[in-house]
This record gives C-alpha cells, sequence and structure tokens, in this order.
C-alpha cells in the first residue's frame, strides 16, 4: 500500500507499507518480512529533488525446508534505514538518483552500523 501528499508546492510525504517473501535465505530458510519505507521530498525545481527517507524492515519468520513454516525465524530481527539524497532529472526520460543511508540491526547489541550509498540511472516510460 503507498500513500502520498503535497505539503506545499516545495515539501512532498509519501510512504509505502508492504510485505516480502525471499525465495531464498540463509540455510535454505526462506523469510517473510514486513516493511515500512517513508521519504520527504524537497522540490527545489522541477528537475532537482533533494529528500530525506526512513526504512524499517521486520523479519517476521519463514519457511525452513525440513520443517515447514516457523514463526520464530530471525527472532523479529529488524533493520532500519535513514538516509539523505536527490534525484536530478536530465530529461523527461533519464534521472539520476544518489543517495546514502545508515543502515542498523536493531535486535542485536553488536551488530554494526553500515553506511550505504547508492547511485542509480532511471529511465522513465
Amino acid at each position: 500500500m503507498q500513500f502520498s501528499t503535497q505539503f506545499s508546492p516545495l515539501l512532498n510525504f509519501g510512504s509505502e507499507l508492504g510485505a516480502c517473501y525471499s525465495t531464498y535465505g540463509k540455510d535454505d530458510i526462506a523469510t517473510l518480512c514486513a516493511f515500512v519505507d517513508t521519504e520527504l521530498d524537497f522540490a527545489v525545481t522541477p528537475s532537482f529533488t533533494p529528500y530525506i527517507s526512513a526504512d524499517v524492515n521486520v523479519k517476521l519468520g519463514g519457511f525452513d525446508k525440513d520443517e515447514g513454516y516457523k514463526l520464530s525465524i530471525g527472532n523479529k530481527i529488524t533493520y532500519i534505514e535513514l538516509g539523505v539524497g536527490t534525484k536530478y532529472d536530465i530529461n523527461q526520460i533519464v534521472s539520476l538518483d544518489a543517495s546514502v543511508g545508515f543502515d542498523k540491526l536493531l535486535n542485536r547489541k553488536d551488530a554494526p552500523t553500515f553506511i550505504i550509498a547508492k547511485l542509480a540511472a532511471l529511465f522513465n516510460f
């Protein structure tokens, strides 16, 4: 499910709530998860849009090839990613998106924080 709204000509908010299923996982366990993604866009110009984002992903359980469905797989592991980025529309078809984010596993005290950098070329049809 997705929701978006325009607070002002310069400020847009978007969110997504969903579920995912991995067809292959660690130790032959296919996991189920739920996620919430949010983004706040600042429409500086019609072609230049900086944004901030927050994403949460929770593993709910999974299917083990030997034991079937197990609710406790992953012990309700929760990932969170906070990021900033910018999107630049070169023209109506091609856009560039660059972002950096911090990814953290919340349920484990010894889990490292990852810095994730992304650069994407988007083709709008």
